[in-house]
């Protein structure tokens, strides 16, 4: 059980961070959820970055970053943070890179993603352990009904096994409600304030429940 006011590290992307579609920081889902069971936000995440994806630097200024999962990056951040726990919201972005091996016939980016989702779970499992590492199934935002994305399925087709492997249950990021009127920003991707609050009410139970927090 996580004790009171423990610090909750938030690895992820703009799904995370609010990137573009939210107010202020304090609407996006990580924060709803820390101030509704007492948690300190510790949100390392950047936009459109995944287990390889844009993961690495800038080789100069104004350009992408590279797709590479050989450095820590943010991880690093998160394994120096002084949290109690982890919560993990990765592999979106990753799709990409798989989708890009797909249409290419060369499929170099999946051992890639699956090297680097299996050393950044084996390093968050080392300093967080079981109890206190969240892993969410990302796969569960896309509306229902549009189909199976095989770019994403590439990624989750990696990040299934890994978390099995190691004994660590995947926590359902669904929240049906998310496509219910007007709750994502203006590029139609990202949810906007009333979107993340929905995400809050959805993922946070799920979260506290991992965490043995009532």
């Amino acid at each position: 059980m996580l004790p009171p006011n423990a610090a909750i590290a938030f690895y992820g992307d703009s799904i995370t961070t609010g990137w573009r579609s939210i107010t202020s920081p304090d609407k996006r889902w990580t924060a709803r959820v820390c101030a509704r069971y007492g948690w300190i936000e510790r949100n390392h995440a950047r936009g459109g970055m995944g287990f390889v994806r844009w993961r690495g630097e800038r080789p100069a200024e104004g350009e992408m970053r590279q797709s590479t999962g050989e450095p820590l990056g943010l991880l690093r951040d998160v394994l120096e943070s002084d949290a109690a726990a982890c919560v993990l919201a990765l592999g979106c972005n990753d799709s990409a890179l798989i989708r890009e091996g797909l249409d290419s016939g060369a499929q170099h980016w999946a051992p890639q993603i699956r090297r680097a989702i299996r050393r950044d779970l084996d390093l968050l499992l080392d300093r967080f352990g079981h109890e206190r590492l969240a892993v969410l199934d990302l796969y569960r935002l896309f509306p229902p009904g549009d189909g199976e994305p095989p770019g994403w399925l590439g990624v989750r087709a990696e990040l299934v096994p890994a978390c099995a492997d190691r004994g660590i249950p995947l926590i359902d990021a669904g929240a049906p409600a998310l496509h219910d009127g007007l709750r994502f920003g203006e590029d139609g991707v990202h949810p906007n304030d009333a979107g993340h609050a929905v995400l809050a009410d959805a993922i946070g139970p799920r979260l506290a429940t991992h965490f043995g927090v009532a």
